[in-house]
């Protein structure tokens, strides 16, 4: 499989793209070995849709904010927020989730001058 030259792989992730279930495939090659790693990762963030509120969303927000290199294969991003019943459940999880805890505060930090600070 490593032999397979990389204009064939990213055929087949040309044709995968076009299925309904694309990053769980994409997902999966890249982890197959190093040489798929490279060659289909980048068509794993190609086209991101987040539909919902969840901590997975914020995991992966938190690894575009800290990988610039990762972030700038997304050509295409689709956000939508729709009512979750288990908003509070979440909000806890990403409160003792130190990683997302200090993506927030340097967010926040990053956004907002030190005067805006106190109006938060």
């Amino acid at each position: 499989m490593d032999r397979l030259p990389p204009e064939l792989l990213l055929m087949i992730g040309e044709h995968i793209q076009r299925s309904s279930d694309s990053q769980i495939t994409l997902h999966s090659l890249s982890l197959c070995c190093r040489h798929f790693h490279d060659v289909f990762e980048s068509m794993l963030y190609h086209s991101l849709s987040l539909c919902s509120f969840s901590v997975k969303y914020a995991h992966l927000i938190v690894r575009l904010w800290r990988d610039p290199e990762i972030a700038s294969q997304v050509r295409r991003l689709k956000m939508s927020c729709e009512p979750v019943s288990d908003y509070q459940e979440s909000v806890d999880q990403l409160k003792g989730d130190p990683e997302v805890a200090s993506f927030i505060q340097n967010a926040l930090d990053e956004i907002f001058t030190p005067e805006e600070v106190f109006d938060r």
